[in-house]
Parts: C-alpha cells; sequence; structure tokens
C-alpha cells in the first residue's frame, strides 16, 4: 500500500488544471501535452499498471467506476456537465483517483467488448452500435474506488440496475441511478461487473493514456 500512497501523492501533486475539468479532455486529443500533463499522465499510467493496485483488486478492496458522458442530461443535475459530474462524485465514498477521457470509438468498442459482442451474437447490433457512439460522444470521467471488503458488488449496489424499468423502481430510489438516470441508453455510472473486469478496465485505461502520450510531441524523460 505504501507504493500507491507514494504514486497518489507523485499524481496530486502533478494534476494539472486541464485534468480537473472534462470540458477540456477534449483538447488532450488534439493538443500536445504540456510537461506537467505528461508527467500526470506518466504516473497515472504507473499507478494503473502498479502490481500492487492489481492485489488490491483480487483481495476486493479497490474497483473501476465510471460517470458517463452527457451527465447533465440526468435528472435534479445541474445543466453544466463538470458541475454534474462533481454532485454523482460526491456521492461516492472511496474515490482516490479519477480521470477525464474522451475514448474514440474503437476504445469505446474495446472497453464495452465483452457487452458488445454479446448483443452482437443476439442480433442486437443497433444497441451495441448505439453503446459505442454514446460511450465515445464526449468526456467521461473514470475513476477507482476504494473499499474495506467486496468493492464491486458495493459498487455495483450503489449504483443500482442497469435497465430503466428496474432502477425506476421504489426500492432503487436512492441508488445512484434511481436518483439520477432518465434512460437506460445515458444511466449516468458504470462498474466493472467482476474482479477479472476491474483488472482489465484498469488495464485499458492505462493503455488509452499511454496513447495519447505516444501522440504528444513531448517526450516524457
Amino acid at each position: 500500500m505504501n507504493e500507491i500512497v507514494r504514486h497518489l501523492g507523485e499524481i496530486n501533486s502533478a494534476k494539472p488544471e486541464r485534468f480537473s475539468k472534462r470540458s477540456e479532455a477534449s483538447l488532450l486529443q488534439e493538443k500536445p501535452l504540456e510537461e506537467l500533463e505528461g508527467i500526470f499522465v506518466s504516473k497515472s499510467v504507473e499507478l494503473l499498471r502498479h502490481p500492487e493496485l492489481h492485489a488490491l483488486v483480487d483481495e476486493g478492496k479497490v474497483t473501476l467506476g465510471m460517470v458517463k458522458p452527457n451527465t447533465y442530461e440526468g435528472k435534479d443535475l445541474p445543466s453544466d456537465d463538470d458541475e454534474a459530474v462533481q454532485q454523482v462524485l460526491s456521492e461516492i465514498e472511496g474515490v482516490f483517483f479519477s480521470i477525464p477521457v474522451e475514448m474514440t470509438p474503437l476504445e469505446a468498442e474495446e472497453f464495452y467488448m465483452p457487452t458488445v459482442e454479446a448483443l452482437r451474437r443476439t442480433g442486437k447490433e443497433d444497441i451495441a452500435e448505439s453503446i459505442i457512439e454514446f460511450t465515445s460522444s464526449s468526456p467521461l470521467t473514470v475513476f477507482l474506488k476504494a473499499d474495506s471488503d467486496n468493492a464491486v458488488a458495493n459498487w455495483r449496489a450503489q449504483m443500482g440496475p442497469t435497465r430503466m424499468e428496474d432502477f425506476t423502481k421504489p426500492e432503487h430510489a436512492n441508488t445512484l441511478r434511481g436518483k439520477y438516470a432518465k434512460e437506460t441508453g445515458n444511466n449516468i455510472v458504470h462498474g466493472s461487473d467482476s474482479i477479472e473486469s476491474a483488472h482489465r478496465e484498469i488495464y485499458l485505461l492505462a493503455d488509452m493514456l499511454e496513447n495519447r502520450l505516444s501522440r504528444s510531441t513531448l517526450q516524457i524523460t
């Protein structure tokens, strides 16, 4: 855990303004990273691939979550997307790392590949494509969340059911989706559905950030 704490200290000290507002995350696709931004991304990649982090995932003490694009479209949320994201995040305990990312369609497809493949196998290509299109439509916020135990199950319980016909039921009124989601297509939040998925999605996030570094003209030494 000491290595994780050290990495977090380095990341937080290097976090630049462009990584505090996801409304600016799209800029990271086009503009070269400045020196501090490059350091922040590099340190983030180190954290996401750190063996100690993945050991905590195996122990059920860390999982991955996401606040999906266009959060402001939810119920009872601010019209400013950054403010809407902060309102949702403020209700989630244990978040120790977050970063805004704008996924490309290929990255979105890879991130949701198990779901996309299952939908395609059952002839639901239109739903698969809508997931890819929505996920890559604008910036989202990915985060890591710590828990004392059963991190995956506890986070998914706080999220609420996936489908509107379920999360609108009275018994789910206090979940995040029950409070804020209007429809299945934008149900506000995502969470890894297993320890294996958490590992996979954390590594995919590291790959995305590393790709941002490789596209940048800044050379991190």
